[in-house]
């Protein structure tokens, strides 16, 4: 009976992979897939996009297949890329076959998007996922660009993918170009790392910018100016104590006789003062001027 049962599945895996083969060598040829790997970035989830370009020979509109694990469920977008990079929502049907899902996407651009989540294994504070692909078509150039969460320990990737860089989100990125793949070939990549927290990154992100705004081309901010400011405000107090202190030194040692005087103020000398006269006849007071006596009438000398 095992017997039986090990022929049986030797046909059946035969079968399969004679018919992957056989729909590999029909696929539509490819010029280049970037598949992107972020995990738990919104999501306590994989995040997997395919950035697929077409060859320029190929036709247009064409039917392109694209199989995506059936563990991901329907696919949060499927587009095509439009003039200028704009994303458009592309008609496609998705088919269950197995363990894999096939999206048969109707591509009028030769730029196709395909994005999907695919779940984690957790173990505590462990994580771990597999990337297979499929081998459907054959691609002239395919990269593996993996993102690295923040929060994450021993992250490790397998096979390895070189020392990450650090990109303009600030978030470290592994990227492996693999080059010209055939129709046929398959391959998996394991990533694994470890976290203490079901924080996603995209949290943290919002949370706290891990790179400064880029500011506009030419313009000039409040703290660009506030040194030349303070500067500025201390050279003129330098210069307005100086003009003040010359000026008081200046105002002391003038002597006295330059300095002018308010008419009302100032004293008289006992010169200036006007003597005081009476009249000899009658003994009146005189007042300045008087040649007569106003009381008596008496000549006054």
């Amino acid at each position: 009976m095992k017997r039986w049962v090990t022929i049986l599945s030797g046909l059946l895996l035969a079968l399969s992979m004679g018919l992957g083969a056989a729909w590999a060598d029909e696929a539509i040829p490819l010029a280049k897939v970037t598949v992107d790997l972020w995990p738990e970035y919104d999501r306590p989830a994989m995040l997997v996009i395919l950035h697929i370009q077409l060859p320029p020979e190929v036709s247009l509109p064409s039917q392109v297949k694209i199989r995506i694990p059936a563990s991901a469920g329907e696919p949060n977008a499927v587009a095509v890329v439009g003039e200028g990079g704009q994303l458009l929502v592309a008609h496609y049907q998705r088919i269950v076959e197995g363990d894999w899902a096939v999206l048969d996407i109707t591509a009028n651009t030769p730029g196709l998007q395909v994005e999907y989540y695919d779940p984690l294994e957790k173990d505590g504070a462990q994580r771990r996922y597999v990337y297979r692909w499929p081998g459907d078509h054959a691609v002239q150039d395919l990269v593996l660009h993996i993102q690295q969460p923040l929060g994450a320990q021993d992250f490790t990737l397998t096979p390895a993918a070189g020392t990450p860089s650090r990109e303009e989100d600030g978030l470290f990125y592994y990227t492996t170009d693999l080059g010209a793949v055939q129709a046929g070939e398959t391959f998996t990549l394991e990533v694994r790392y470890t976290k203490r927290d079901d924080t996603l990154t995209m949290q943290q992100l919002q949370a706290q910018p891990t790179a400064p705004i880029a500011e506009a081309k030419g313009q000039v901010t409040f703290s660009d100016w506030l040194p030349w400011l303070l500067g500025g405000l201390g050279l003129a107090l330098i210069v307005g104590g100086l003009v003040w202190y010359w000026r008081s030194g200046q105002v002391v040692a003038e002597p006295a006789s330059r300095r002018p005087r308010h008419p009302a103020k100032a004293k008289r000398t006992r010169s200036e003062v006007e003597p005081v006269r009476y009249c000899p006849q009658c003994g009146a007071r005189v007042q300045p001027g008087d040649r007569f006596c106003r009381n008596c009438g008496a000549p006054l000398r």
